[in-house]
Protein backbone atom coordinates (compact mmCIF):
# COMPACT_ATOMS: atom_id res chain seq x y z
CA UNK A 1 0.00 0.00 0.00
CA UNK A 2 2.63 2.42 0.58
CA UNK A 3 4.05 1.87 -2.80
CA UNK A 4 0.70 1.96 -4.80
CA UNK A 5 0.36 5.49 -2.74
CA UNK A 6 -3.02 7.58 -3.42
CA UNK A 7 -5.56 5.45 -5.90
CA UNK A 8 -7.51 7.28 -8.45
CA UNK A 9 -9.93 4.52 -9.09
CA UNK A 10 -10.47 0.73 -9.33
CA UNK A 11 -11.43 -1.81 -11.25
CA UNK A 12 -13.12 -5.39 -10.00
CA UNK A 13 -13.49 -8.34 -11.99
CA UNK A 14 -17.19 -9.57 -12.63
CA UNK A 15 -18.79 -11.81 -10.40
CA UNK A 16 -18.89 -15.25 -11.80
CA UNK A 17 -15.76 -14.16 -13.94
CA UNK A 18 -13.21 -17.23 -14.10
CA UNK A 19 -9.56 -16.36 -13.23
CA UNK A 20 -6.71 -18.28 -14.03
CA UNK A 21 -3.16 -18.00 -12.54
CA UNK A 22 -1.45 -14.93 -13.33
CA UNK A 23 -4.34 -13.99 -15.24
CA UNK A 24 -4.65 -10.21 -15.09
CA UNK A 25 -7.67 -9.88 -12.54
CA UNK A 26 -7.66 -6.16 -11.45
CA UNK A 27 -6.82 -2.22 -11.95
CA UNK A 28 -5.52 0.12 -9.98
CA UNK A 29 -5.57 3.82 -11.10
CA UNK A 30 -2.62 6.23 -9.77
CA UNK A 31 -1.80 9.03 -11.27
CA UNK A 32 1.33 7.66 -12.79
CA UNK A 33 -1.31 5.35 -14.74
CA UNK A 34 -3.03 2.50 -14.30
CA UNK A 35 -1.26 -1.28 -12.61
CA UNK A 36 -3.12 -4.38 -13.52
CA UNK A 37 -2.45 -7.11 -10.99
CA UNK A 38 -2.32 -11.10 -11.64
CA UNK A 39 -5.23 -13.18 -9.70
CA UNK A 40 -3.06 -15.34 -6.79
CA UNK A 41 -5.31 -17.85 -7.62
CA UNK A 42 -7.07 -20.17 -9.88
CA UNK A 43 -11.27 -19.86 -9.28
CA UNK A 44 -14.56 -18.25 -10.15
CA UNK A 45 -14.78 -14.23 -8.28
CA UNK A 46 -17.75 -14.94 -5.73
CA UNK A 47 -18.07 -11.59 -4.88
CA UNK A 48 -16.73 -7.97 -4.83
CA UNK A 49 -16.23 -5.40 -2.72
CA UNK A 50 -18.65 -2.71 -4.24
CA UNK A 51 -17.61 -0.19 -1.30
CA UNK A 52 -14.18 0.29 -3.16
CA UNK A 53 -16.14 1.88 -5.80
CA UNK A 54 -17.06 4.49 -3.77
CA UNK A 55 -14.08 5.07 -1.47
CA UNK A 56 -11.16 3.16 -2.85
CA UNK A 57 -8.79 5.14 -0.40
CA UNK A 58 -10.28 1.35 1.72
CA UNK A 59 -7.55 -0.42 -0.48
CA UNK A 60 -4.24 1.82 1.41
CA UNK A 61 -6.26 2.94 4.61
CA UNK A 62 -7.70 -0.70 5.69
CA UNK A 63 -6.33 -3.33 3.19
CA UNK A 64 -6.65 -6.02 6.39
CA UNK A 65 -10.13 -5.47 7.10
CA UNK A 66 -12.64 -3.32 5.01
CA UNK A 67 -10.14 -3.16 2.05
CA UNK A 68 -10.43 -5.81 0.56
CA UNK A 69 -11.21 -6.77 -3.27
CA UNK A 70 -12.79 -9.46 -4.10
CA UNK A 71 -13.25 -13.28 -3.12
CA UNK A 72 -12.90 -16.20 -5.49
CA UNK A 73 -13.84 -20.14 -4.67
CA UNK A 74 -10.50 -21.81 -5.78
CA UNK A 75 -10.57 -25.10 -7.90
CA UNK A 76 -8.16 -26.54 -5.68
CA UNK A 77 -7.63 -25.38 -2.72
CA UNK A 78 -4.80 -28.07 -2.68
CA UNK A 79 -3.01 -26.43 -5.69
CA UNK A 80 -3.60 -22.81 -4.93
CA UNK A 81 -2.01 -23.72 -1.40
CA UNK A 82 1.57 -24.94 -3.10
CA UNK A 83 1.89 -21.53 -4.88
CA UNK A 84 1.98 -19.33 -1.18
CA UNK A 85 5.17 -19.41 0.70
CA UNK A 86 4.43 -20.04 4.29
CA UNK A 87 6.42 -20.24 7.67
CA UNK A 88 10.26 -19.36 7.59
CA UNK A 89 10.11 -19.57 4.10
CA UNK A 90 7.68 -16.71 4.28
CA UNK A 91 9.48 -14.44 6.71
CA UNK A 92 12.62 -15.07 4.79
CA UNK A 93 11.19 -13.83 1.57
CA UNK A 94 9.54 -10.81 3.43
CA UNK A 95 13.12 -9.68 4.41
CA UNK A 96 14.78 -9.84 1.23
CA UNK A 97 11.65 -8.25 -0.43
CA UNK A 98 11.85 -5.30 1.67
CA UNK A 99 15.80 -4.99 1.82
CA UNK A 100 15.34 -4.72 -2.08
CA UNK A 101 12.68 -2.50 -2.11
CA UNK A 102 14.56 -0.39 0.17
CA UNK A 103 17.26 -0.26 -2.06
CA UNK A 104 14.90 0.60 -5.34
CA UNK A 105 13.54 3.74 -3.67
CA UNK A 106 16.81 5.01 -1.62
CA UNK A 107 18.54 7.16 -4.15
CA UNK A 108 14.95 8.97 -5.48
CA UNK A 109 12.80 8.45 -2.10
CA UNK A 110 15.09 10.41 0.19
CA UNK A 111 15.88 10.27 3.76
CA UNK A 112 14.79 7.03 5.46
CA UNK A 113 13.73 5.63 8.56
CA UNK A 114 17.33 5.03 9.36
CA UNK A 115 18.64 8.01 8.98
CA UNK A 116 16.05 9.19 11.20
CA UNK A 117 12.99 10.39 8.97
CA UNK A 118 9.47 8.87 9.25
CA UNK A 119 8.05 5.98 7.47
CA UNK A 120 6.14 7.56 4.66
CA UNK A 121 2.73 6.43 3.77
CA UNK A 122 3.44 6.91 0.25
CA UNK A 123 6.79 5.95 -1.09
CA UNK A 124 4.97 7.15 -5.03
CA UNK A 125 4.75 10.91 -4.00
CA UNK A 126 8.43 10.93 -3.41
CA UNK A 127 9.08 8.79 -6.99
CA UNK A 128 9.42 10.30 -10.53
CA UNK A 129 6.57 8.57 -12.42
CA UNK A 130 9.75 6.28 -14.20
CA UNK A 131 11.33 5.08 -11.32
CA UNK A 132 7.51 4.54 -9.61
CA UNK A 133 6.86 2.59 -12.45
CA UNK A 134 9.51 0.26 -12.33
CA UNK A 135 9.57 0.06 -8.47
CA UNK A 136 5.74 -1.30 -8.95
CA UNK A 137 6.40 -3.74 -11.60
CA UNK A 138 9.66 -5.29 -9.63
CA UNK A 139 7.93 -5.39 -6.42
CA UNK A 140 4.14 -5.57 -7.04
CA UNK A 141 4.48 -8.36 -10.37
CA UNK A 142 2.26 -6.66 -12.10
CA UNK A 143 2.04 -5.35 -15.50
Amino acid sequence: RRIIGKIKGIELPAVGRNLDLEEYAWTIEHDFGKVEFFSPVKGVVESTNQELLEDNSLVTDKPYSDGWLFTIVPDSIARSNRNFLKGEEAKAWLVEESSQLSQSVSSEAGVTLHDGAVVSKDISSNLPKEKWNEVVKKHLLTR
